[in-house]
């Protein structure tokens, strides 16, 4: 999936929250992160989520 298709299934699924996974480097990690929902958010290595 790309970007944008992985951000329109997230909005579909109506999570509270999604991270999106397995990008490549060369995905702008700073800039598609602005351009997202605030309730999706890019993962990253060390990433740890608590609930």
């Amino acid at each position: 999936m790309s970007v944008a298709e992985a951000t329109q299934t997230a909005k579909e699924m109506d999570a509270r929250l999604s991270f999106l996974t397995h990008m490549t480097y060369r995905v702008d990690h700073e800039a598609t992160e602005a351009s997202l929902p605030d309730n999706i958010r890019l993962a990253y290595d060390g990433l740890r989520v608590s609930w």
